[in-house]
């Protein structure tokens, strides 16, 4: 195969993989203004649940043009699948993206052997990781730490106090608890898994971690 043919083809597939990465960009960044919402309708749940359940009925009887009256029970499962889902689109947008860089870098690199030493061809690699501002990181840890710590405090208290205002332990109760528990291993999956550092310290230092960070990964490989 010609330079040139080879040449082309590495630079169209890079071109591909970029477009789905911004594609997939501009979809976590969609999930994560959904998932914001929706733990600030949770947040405010706890702190006044009477007002929002009003208003998440007022304006569904105005979208839906319907009359039909809708339990706080209902509206409250109803929040907790939203959250759940979106949380899930979110962590497959950001893992995706985060899989991808790599494999961005090593397609940069194969250009650059084909084109010469003397190229340029390193935009989402080593050039875009050269003098890396502190802000950046800052703003990087605001999303991938103090947000799913947040949003597993918020979740927390929540279910919380739907256990302790409950009278009776009915069918909502148990499918909320059970949605929450779901959306709390997620945020402690994607917390490890995008917090290298964090994972092998852990590992290494709390007795009992990689073992059972060792059964969970063959497990779940053969589901």
């Amino acid at each position: 195969m010609e330079k040139e043919t080879i040449l082309q083809t590495y630079i169209d597939h890079y071109k591909d993989s970029y477009e789905l990465v911004k594609n997939a960009q501009a979809g976590r960044n969609k999930s994560f203004v959904g998932l914001c919402i929706l733990e600030a309708i949770s947040f405010l749940l706890i702190i006044n649940p009477d007002l929002i359940y009003g208003l998440l009925k007022e304006t569904i009887s105005e979208k839906l043009e319907t009359t039909v009256l809708l339990g706080n029970a209902i509206l409250q499962s109803f929040i907790w699948v939203l959250i759940a889902y979106v949380l899930i689109r979110y962590i497959q947008f950001t893992m995706y993206i985060e899989r991808q860089y790599s494999y961005l870098d090593k397609l940069e690199g194969k250009v650059q052997e084909v084109m010469g030493k003397d190229s340029i061809f390193d935009r989402e690699g080593a050039n875009y990781l050269r003098d890396y501002p502190i802000v950046l990181n800052l703003i990087d840890l605001f999303y991938k730490m103090f947000c799913p710590i947040f949003f597993a405090c918020v979740n927390t208290v929540h279910i919380n106090l739907e256990w302790r205002d409950a009278s009776v332990v009915g069918l909502a109760l148990v499918v909320d608890t059970i949605i929450y528990v779901v959306i709390i291993l997620l945020i402690w999956f994607y917390f490890f898994e995008i917090h290298d550092k964090i994972s092998k310290w852990c590992k290494e230092h709390i007795i009992g971690v990689r073992c059972i960070s060792e059964k969970l990964h063959k497990i779940l490989k053969y589901v």
